[in-house]
């Protein structure tokens, strides 16, 4: 049965209802890029966060809301525990809303789920028959962590997710406990999801993160490459050349790379160096390195003002990625970016035409990254017009996007 676009219902699952990340940037901008599509009802199935403004103003049809703690942030550590491996609530919720909808035209898009919600409420969808496409924004589809990388040591991991090795293998930020948990979580949810696979179809976000989970998700039934949307107005090229600062965005966390940027910049003496985000590293690095400019977290106008008066970006992260979103939109405004060569920003960044790579952790290539484009204004300006171009040669809007999903969705329809 072929399947008219207008009937196509669309239910968006995340764990959070605000912008807090990447995962739930784009949760919010599928459910509010669909919603302009009269022929399209969506609805957005959620556990915490204040609503965000825009999503709350859209126009689609419902927000399901269960007004629930993070897992890990419950009061009671035990019922938190629970939840993050099962949540009742969100399954019993789920599995009513959907006695409202019809599989044949229905379809459950998941961003984000371990964090509140657990893979209950895909559970319920799944025994429900209802098709169902998760975006890789993460690698919590087959590592525990999340990140295929171990914050004890530091580095990527590469043990076989959900194996002896990786049981016995302390690798969370937080401690053997927590792996433990999020272990017997993960084995749970893939149990559920090997036995659902043919219903289960995947976004992968870039190159670099479907290589990784390759051997994770072949037997899931389709898989698509759809960028992140970047919907912003073109308001013209800054002049990179006329800038003296460098800057970081992003959380302030070891995997991110920061300190790599820091000491970069100490090693180079100079003091023209901005920061900008939040994370547990932050009070260590102010004291380390007081050279450097931090700013704490800033609002989406504010980063595009630093951008815009900044000759490049450095995107110094020492594990996979899944994307690079700060990159592109540092790009659409003709600032060239520095990237480590283990993340998918690498794939977003041309190495001497828009931009460089460096070896990851390697601080002497960093180094010489930073004072190439601190004190070659030829160099700049060249990768500065390549970045611009290339980004908005490119169609990244938010109904770009949603066209692309809406296709996506159809072709599983109708299959």
């Amino acid at each position: 049965m072929n399947l008219k676009i207008s009937e196509i219902n669309v239910i968006v699952i995340n764990d959070f209802s605000n912008i807090n990340g990447g995962a739930a940037k784009i949760a919010i901008e599928t459910a509010i890029g669909l919603s302009k599509f009269e022929c399209v009802k969506v609805y957005f199935f959620c556990a915490t966060g204040s609503i965000d403004p825009e999503l709350l103003n859209s126009g689609i049809e419902d927000i399901y809301h269960l007004e629930q703690n993070e897992a890990i942030k419950n009061p009671n550590k035990y019922h938190g525990i629970l939840n993050g491996i099962f949540n009742i609530k969100s399954y019993q919720k789920i599995s009513n809303i959907l006695d409202n909808f019809n599989p044949n035209n229905t379809i459950i898009h998941v961003h984000g789920w371990t964090k509140s919600l657990s893979f209950s409420p895909i559970y319920a969808c799944l025994k429900k028959k209802f098709h169902l496409i998760i975006t890789l924004h993460d690698f919590f589809i087959a590592c525990p962590n999340g990140g295929f990388y171990n914050y004890h040591k530091a580095e990527i991991c590469t043990k076989i997710p959900l194996s002896l090795d990786c049981l016995t293998t302390n690798c969370d930020s937080r401690n053997y406990k927590i792996k433990l948990y999020r272990f017997t979580r993960t084995f749970l949810q893939n149990f559920i999801f090997n036995i659902y696979r043919k219903q289960i179809n995947l976004i992968s976000l870039s190159k670099l993160s479907y290589n990784i989970l390759e051997p994770y998700i072949e037997k899931f039934n389709n898989i698509s490459f759809i960028e992140n949307p970047i919907d912003l107005e073109r308001n013209g090229k800054a002049d990179a050349i006329k800038n003296t600062n460098c800057i970081f965005i992003g959380r302030l966390s070891g995997e991110k790379g920061v300190e790599y940027f820091c000491e970069a910049l100490k090693s180079l003496n100079l003091h023209n160096g901005i920061v900008v985000g939040e994370g547990d590293k932050l009070n260590e690095l102010k004291i380390k390195y007081p050279m450097v400019k931090f700013l704490g977290w800033k609002t989406k106008e504010e980063i595009y003002t630093l951008l815009i008066k900044s000759r490049f970006l450095v995107f110094p992260s020492v594990w996979y990625e899944t994307y690079g979103l700060v990159v592109q939109e540092a790009a659409s405004y003709g600032i060239p970016s520095i990237v480590s060569d283990c993340s998918a920003a690498k794939e977003l960044v041309t190495n001497n035409f828009d931009g460089l790579h460096f070896q990851a952790k390697n601080i002497t290539q960093l180094s010489k990254c930073i004072d190439l484009l601190m004190t070659d204004n030829n160099l700049l300006h060249k990768l500065s017009l390549n970045a611009y171009s290339r980004f908005w040669n490119k169609n990244r809007s938010r109904s770009d996007y949603s066209t692309k999903v809406l296709s996506f969705y159809n072709m599983i329809l109708n299959s």
